[in-house]
This record gives structure tokens, sequence and C-alpha cells, in this order.
């Protein structure tokens, strides 16, 4: 989930009142990906005089969430305790997703070939994991290196995430989700994701032409999160950037994309017209949220000749700035912060 799209947390933590929470917070719980049998009671306990729990099977796996003001202290105190709860309970959904996700690859109950369904992990607001359809047409871009030419067959490469640059973008991305792409261990550190990614669901990521499906839900995969404006169905990243602006970015432009698009429900778009200095009188986050105002100010940039040009001219050679970018729009958003600060790691040292 994604904290700039994520309900307010003081409008589902009811301070002082411990039943409204429990109203409020329910119906958003059992929205989110993986949660849909989890509840929420009410918590009395030592050391905790007004509390709400997230239970599975009556079993106490998040909180408890204190809610008592005088407890909490200043009111700026309150709202990061709030904002904290509500962190936690993204994470629990995030970690719950890839649990099941992983389960069903290791039963085989999930297909992993190319004329079924395919599987890629994404922390987003729709589901964690999406399903494609391979394109038709045998044209599309393939990823390439970073630095140099990369290898036409990619291979596995081991779980160390070695940031080789002969690498193609396709190994970049599975490197990053064999080191370090999955759920947190006990310490908060980022953990392995060995065998849920391939080379085949890194290209049909990047070249879908159909709009991809949620795992975690089973509808379509849309940017940003149920509630927001004109949402916009998330489909390849070449489809969606348009192949006239892809196809002329570098390759280190496009592998900070793919990292964005396969892990992040924002629209790349956004990162690019923010990057390029083209969001016109928006802000990122207004063009995030509003599917519309997006396409609105993304296409009176590409259908025009000159800005088109100048937006290319602005791209080129400006990965770090987009790296910069990015680093920022991931610290604002909730989940698996030691994940999110190792893929921007592995992502500076290929600059």
């Amino acid at each position: 989930m994604l904290r700039e799209e994520a309900p307010d947390a003081e409008s589902l933590f009811i301070v002082d009142s411990e039943g409204d929470t429990v109203d409020k917070l329910t119906s958003y719980v059992k929205s989110l990906p993986g949660l849909e049998e989890y509840t929420v009671d009410q918590h009395s306990a030592v050391g905790f005089n007004d509390a709400v729990v997230i239970k599975k099977d009556g079993k106490i796996v998040a909180g408890p969430f204190e809610l008592d003001a005088s407890e909490l202290g200043t009111k700026d105190l309150v709202k990061e305790a709030l904002v904290g709860y509500l962190d936690k309970i993204h994470q629990l959904s995030f970690n719950v997703s890839k649990l099941e996700d992983a389960a069903l690859r290791i039963s085989g109950k999930r297909k992993s070939t190319i004329e079924e369904s395919k599987i890629a992990e994404s922390e987003e607001s729709t589901g964690a994991m999406s399903t494609f359809v391979k394109p038709k047409d045998e044209s599309v871009n393939k990823g390439k290196s970073l630095k140099k030419a990369g290898k036409q067959q990619p291979t596995t490469p081991t779980v160390n995430a070695s940031t080789d640059p002969g690498k193609s973008n396709y190994e970049h991305l599975i490197a990053m989700e064999e080191g370090f792409g999955g759920a947190p261990n006990a310490q908060g550190q980022a953990t392995s994701l060995a065998g849920v990614y391939d080379v085949d669901q890194a290209e049909e990521y990047e070249n879908s032409a159909k709009q991809l499906k949620s795992y975690a839900t089973g509808e379509m995969s849309f940017y940003g999160a149920k509630g927001n404006k004109n949402r916009n169905p998330k489909k390849g990243l070449r489809t969606d950037v348009t192949p006239q602006v892809y196809d002329d970015l570098s390759d280190n432009t496009k592998l900070i994309l793919q990292t964005e698009h396969f892990n992040l429900g924002w629209d790349p778009r956004v990162l690019l017209l923010q990057t390029a200095g083209m969001l016109g009188n928006n802000t990122r986050g207004e063009l995030h949220n509003d599917g519309d105002l997006l396409l609105t100010q993304w296409n009176s940039v590409i259908n025009d000749p000159e800005k088109l040009a100048k937006f290319k001219e602005a791209l080129e050679g400006n990965e770090e700035e987009l790296l910069n970018n990015l680093e920022k729009i991931m610290k604002g958003t909730s989940g698996n912060q030691d994940q999110y600060k190792k893929r921007m790691a592995y992502l500076r040292n290929l600059l």
C-alpha cells in the first residue's frame, strides 16, 4: 500500500474510542490484499488502557495499538503513533500476500510457463502480484544492459545481487528480487525472494499490451488506490510510457522505471514528467491521484513535437535526478524500507 494514497490514519484510529476505531478500521483492513479474513477487536491488557488489535483465527497478529490520548502524549506524538499503526497494517498486508504467493508457487498450484498466468512481485495498492498475457508482437524491446551489451538469453543470477554492469536489465531486476525482494525478517531486514520471478515475467511486465490483473484480488490492475479519481489501467511499462518515448530512453532510465513499475503502484509517467520539469501547474501527488489529470498533462507533452523534443532532451543523461526522485517516492511509501534502500543502493552502483 502507498502512504500518499492511503486513508488518513486519524480517520481510522479514533483516539479514546476503541469502538469507533473497530468499526472504521475493520472495513479498511478487510479491503487490503491478503487480509480479507482478518478481524479488528478491542483489547485490554496490562500497560494498555484503550487499544485495538488485528487478529487472525482468534490470535493477535498486529498490535496492540494504544488509543488513550493521555498515554500517547502531545498532538504531534499522537499523529506519529497513528501513522505508525497504519504502516504496520500495510506491512502485514504486504507480507501475507507474498507468503501466500510463495506457498502457491511451491505447491505447484500457480503456473510459471509463458502460456499460463505470469506472476510478478509488486507492492502496489491493487495487490502484491499481477498476471500477464504475452503479446503476439515478438518485436517488442528486450531488456538491455546498462553500460554495455547484455546477454541475449539472461541467466538466473545468484542471490548476492551483484551489480555487475554486464547484466541485462532483466537480470538486474531478478538479482534485486533474489537478493532482497522478500518480506522482512524479525529484524526488519529484507530477505531473498528466490524462484518467484523470472526473465519471461520481466519481459511481460515491460511489454504487455494488455491490462495486468491483480493476483491478490483477482481484479484488473490500476495505478493508484481505490477511491482515487479516474484510475488508469496498468499495462506493460513500454505500452503506458508509449514506444515513441520509451524506445529513446537510456537503459539506465529504463531500469529505474522498471524498478518503480514493478514494485510500486505509482504511474511512471509522473516520475518522468517530474524529472523533466514538466509537471505543469500540478504537484506530483495530484497527478498520482487523478488519472485524467495525469493523462491531460502527459498528452500535452508527448503530442506536441516541440514539447516532446524538450522532454526527451531534459531526460537525456539525467538518470541521477530520476533516481533521486524515485528515492523520495520510495521513502514516502509504506512498505519494507530496508528493501527500498537496498534497491536504491543497487541502482546507484550502476550509474
